[in-house]
């Protein structure tokens, strides 16, 4: 498909799952989808979206997933995101995002997956992650974090792949992190030290010592 996501698409208010992906759609994402209250599933990945994500985004209370991967949205997550209880899955990866993650995206207890990469974020990884006991990916390669890894994120025993590639984070990799045995963490090892012990790393260039 071609052209706008009309806005008569708000008038679906009994509709669950919204896939849209792989099309030639362009301009922003309407307003008017906030009246569809029974959306679950919101997949609009690659199209040619831009514009920001609509604050009326965040108040779709049932939402389990939404995916709006490799368009040219911009602007900002909101922290209105804690409000989406049900999110289990946001993948946000490859648009034009700034500003800093949110700290309030660690209340949402049910999220598995999050995938930012490829954006122009500023700021450093959310401590608050750690809270995150359902997440098994983390995906912030060439996101615009910055700063240290926090050890926080030890506590996600699930936790099966983390990627922090082409990042500018600094000081050690954690301890912590080296103890989940599961973990597959890809790191840019230029301005991070790696621990000798922690096997689950791998680089993209000799670590330090």
């Amino acid at each position: 498909f071609t052209g706008t996501i009309p806005t008569q698409l708000g008038e679906l208010t009994n509709l669950v799952k919204l896939d849209l992906k792989d099309n030639e759609l362009h301009g922003t994402i309407p307003s008017e989808i906030r009246t569809m209250e029974d959306l679950v599933n919101i997949d609009l990945s690659q199209n040619k979206l831009n514009g920001t994500i609509p604050n009326e985004t965040y108040h779709m209370e049932k939402l389990a997933k939404i995916d709006l991967s490799r368009n040219g949205l911009t602007g900002s997550i909101s922290a209105n995101v804690s409000m989406l209880k049900h999110l289990e899955t946001i993948d946000f990866e490859k648009n034009k995002l700034t500003g800093f993650i949110p700290t309030s995206m660690g209340e949402l207890a049910k999220l598995g997956e999050i995938d930012l990469e490829d954006n122009q974020f500023t700021g450093s990884i959310p401590s608050e992650f750690g809270r995150l006991t359902d997440l098994y990916k983390l995906d912030l390669e060439k996101s615009g974090v910055s700063g240290p890894i926090p050890s926080e994120l030890g506590m996600i025993a699930g936790l099966k792949l983390a990627v922090f590639k082409h990042n500018d984070l600094t000081g050690t990799i954690p301890t912590e992190l080296c103890s989940l045995t599961n973990l597959l963490l890809y790191v840019g090892c230029s301005n991070v030290k790696c621990p000798e012990s922690c096997s689950t790393i791998i680089c993209d260039d000799e670590c330090p010592n």
